[in-house]
């Protein structure tokens, strides 16, 4: 028991030192609860979805300010690929999601690694699930992530961003429009090369009252049918804490979803979803974010 209190001591003294010289910052968010339908999770009902960990560590030095960020995933829930969690094997129930280094000043930020392409970078738009959510394949630019390099800059209301991706020779533009704290405009543009067709993004995100509207559309062929990608989902407030949406995209897909905040990190979710003519399927879950 002494050993491990001074384990600890010493690995806390360790971060107080560290940082001095840096600015190290810790967050994430754990979305578990129960879905009607098993999916990729192997007949378990009891799902997380998107759940993660994260580590921003930057120091300021000769007027630039240098950064490194790493995202870890809890791919595949509490139960892993292979659907058991008492096989000793657990490597695939966490990856890196994100790792990346850069720079920032006047003149800009640069990023190198694993990050989004400008197109998906600067986007808007989305949805207010937390499982049954649309816009993470229907109307997001899309493109591949790792190797790449990102180049983003804020010019008065607009932000506008470039990115290379070294692996697949992949090149982006994008910029993105905030035309106050309730309207936000994005434009994405993606070279790929081969075969792969382009692919041209535009996104929204509009609060008006009590209203509230995302919407994402590109012509990536994100989609079953091979049509253009889109998403589109409307919000009302029902009370400061009480959310209702509902939504659709182009997999002919129809969403309703209810969010209830229960503490300043918590939220109640419950959401359903039907596609053509299948069966309706649901979830209610609680997302934690810190």
């Amino acid at each position: 028991m002494k050993l491990t209190t001074l384990a600890i001591a010493i690995a806390a003294a360790s971060l107080s030192f560290s940082a001095q010289a840096a600015d190290i910052k810790f967050g994430g968010d754990f979305h578990v609860g129960y879905k009607s339908s098993f999916g990729d999770n192997n007949g378990k009902h009891l799902q997380d979805e998107g759940s993660e960990l994260w580590m921003n560590i930057s120091e300021k030095a000769g007027g630039l300010t240098y950064f490194a960020h790493v995202e870890l995933e809890f791919d595949g829930g509490i139960y892993g690929d292979d659907g058991d969690n008492n096989d000793g094997d657990e490597s695939d129930d966490i990856e890196i999601d994100e790792l990346q280094v850069g720079v920032q000043g006047k003149f800009g930020k640069v990023i190198f690694g694993d990050i989004e392409n400008a197109c998906d970078k600067l986007e808007v738009g989305g949805d207010w699930n937390e499982f049954y959510a649309a816009s993470d394949s229907r109307g997001d630019c899309g493109g591949d992530h790792e190797g790449t390099i990102l180049y983003t800059k804020k010019i008065g209301k607009a932000e506008v961003g470039i990115s290379h991706n070294t692996d697949t020779d992949e090149n982006s533009a994008a910029v993105r429009y905030k035309a106050n704290k309730n309207l936000s405009v994005a434009l994405g543009y993606i070279q790929r090369k081969g075969d792969l067709d382009n692919i041209v993004s535009a996104s929204i995100t509009a609060q008006k009252g009590k209203f509230g509207l995302k919407a994402r559309v590109n012509d990536n062929e994100t989609s079953s049918n091979g049509d253009t990608g889109y998403s589109v989902f409307a919000a009302y407030s029902l009370t400061k804490v009480d959310l209702i949406n509902i939504g659709t995209d182009n997999d002919d897909r129809v969403s309703l979803g209810y969010n209830r905040k229960l503490s300043k990190n918590s939220k109640l979710f419950i959401e359903g979803v039907k596609q053509g003519s299948g069966d309706i399927e649901h979830a209610v879950g609680v997302q934690y974010k810190f």
